[in-house]
């Protein structure tokens, strides 16, 4: 009978690794490889389009970056915009997925499609419809609202709300009452419940909502284009202009590289300490 077991297990093992070698060989395919390539063309010192490998390897592009203030400044500015849009977007989110989660079955699933249908419709249409209503209110109020940070961050809540609210608004759902009844019948206050038993148990989602909604906005280029300043860019806006219009492929990898880097460090940090507080 054990060994029966044995067998079966060896053949479970087998069967995994068959299902699983093709999600391996996409994830090698278009994640590592693209991103090698970015990386060793980032050291390239070669203007020959046709050639896959440089005689010679160069610092000078993540010197360039390094070294040259604004362009610190632009990555600066976008990541401290992608904080400030997340973490507006947890206070609006959390307690609008608790009170939905509250509400009955029916009302329930019109809310949460209502709100995640704004996912299904493309990007530049959504802030093409957002900067109509501030135009509308700029003209009839005389107030500037167009073109500045305040537009910006507005248009990146609206963007990605649908992102954070639902996996929040999942771990939520998915929380035993019977636990939080049980902790009031045994004396737990309002606050009590929440920090002890709807906050741990949610934080799951809330640590997916961050992760998806913080990657994104750094990297987004339609808010800041449509909304933001023209004045000042983003990380995603330098990156473009690097690959567009002054056709510095090298200098917008090397960009793309700190970019990664430094979004790699942030997430790494934050799930470090949100999993010790789980």
């Amino acid at each position: 009978m054990n060994q029966k077991k044995i067998y079966d297990c060896k053949d479970n093992q087998k069967l995994y690794r068959f299902l699983i070698f093709p999600y391996y060989v996409l994830l090698v395919g278009l994640i590592f490889v693209p991103m090698g390539f970015i990386f060793f063309d980032s050291f390239r010192d070669t203007n020959n389009p046709h050639s896959l490998f440089s005689q010679s390897l160069t610092f000078e592009y993540h010197k360039e970056f390094l070294t040259n203030l604004s362009f610190l400044y632009v990555l600066s500015r976008s990541i401290a915009i992608s904080i400030i849009v997340t973490f507006l977007l947890l206070i609006i989110v959390y307690p609008l997925a608790y009170l939905i989660s509250r509400l009955n079955y029916i009302l329930q699933t019109f809310l949460v499609i209502l709100i995640n249908g704004t996912m299904w419709i493309n990007m530049i249409i959504k802030t093409q419809a957002l900067v109509q209503i501030l135009q509308l209110i700029q003209n009839n109020f005389q107030i500037t609202l167009l073109e500045t940070n305040f537009a910006m961050i507005l248009g990146l809540i609206y963007l990605f709300l649908p992102f954070m609210f639902l996996p929040v608004y999942t771990a939520i759902v998915k929380i035993n009452t019977q636990h939080i009844q049980a902790a009031k019948d045994l004396g737990a206050s309002d606050w009590q419940v929440f920090k002890k038993i709807i906050w741990p148990l949610s934080l799951p989602g809330v640590i997916t909502g961050i992760s998806l909604v913080f990657l994104q906005v750094a990297t987004n280029i339609v808010a800041p284009r449509y909304l933001g300043p023209t004045t000042q860019i983003t990380i995603a806006e330098l990156i473009e202009n690097k690959t567009l219009l002054s056709g510095e492929i090298k200098q917008a990898c090397a960009i793309a590289i700190y970019l990664s880097l430094v979004m790699f460090l942030l997430f790494y940090l934050f799930k470090k300490r949100s999993y010790n507080e789980i």
